[in-house]
C-alpha cells in the first residue's frame, strides 16, 4: 500500500456538483476549494490509513483502519459508519454507511496518479491527484 503514501494534488475532477451542493458550498466558492487541495496519506499503523488535508471540509486528520468497520461522529454529532477495503497495494474500496445518503469511493494509484471514484447520491464524480 505504499503506493498510496505521500502528498497529493487534485488536478482534475468531474460530477462534483451534487457533492458540493449537498456540503452547501456556494457556486462562487467551488472554484477556490477546489483550486489548492491537497492530501497527505501516511499508515501509522500497518493497517490504519491517515489522510491529512489543507481542505476546510476536513478540520481533522481522518484515521481509517483498514478491512474492518468503523464508527465515527462528524462535527455536527451526526453518526456514520463505513468500511474501507485493500483490493490491493494500489487500490482501496471505501463504503460509508449514513443515515441519510451512502457513498462508495474506489481509489487506485497508478503511476504518479491517484484517481478516486465516488458514487453519491446516485451520482459517479471522479477525482485526479498527482503526486507532489
Amino acid at each position: 500500500m505504499n503506493a498510496f503514501v505521500g502528498k497529493w494534488k487534485l488536478i482534475a475532477w468531474e460530477n462534483i456538483d451534487p457533492i458540493l451542493s449537498v456540503l452547501s458550498i456556494p457556486e462562487e466558492q467551488k472554484a477556490a476549494l477546489l483550486s489548492n487541495v491537497i492530501f497527505e496519506i501516511e499508515f501509522p499503523e500497518p493497517n490504519v490509513i491517515k489522510i491529512k488535508s489543507n481542505l476546510a471540509l476536513l478540520s481533522n486528520d481522518v484515521l481509517l483502519p483498514i478491512n474492518e468497520d468503523f464508527e465515527a461522529v462528524t462535527q455536527e454529532g451526526t453518526r456514520f459508519g463505513g468500511f474501507a477495503e485493500r483490493i490491493s497495494d494500489t487500490k482501496i474500496m471505501y463504503t460509508q454507511r449514513h443515515p441519510i445518503f451512502q457513498v462508495t469511493a474506489t481509489s487506485e494509484v497508478v503511476d504518479d496518479e491517484n484517481t478516486l471514484i465516488a458514487n453519491f447520491l446516485g451520482v459517479r464524480s471522479t477525482f485526479k491527484f498527482r503526486r507532489i
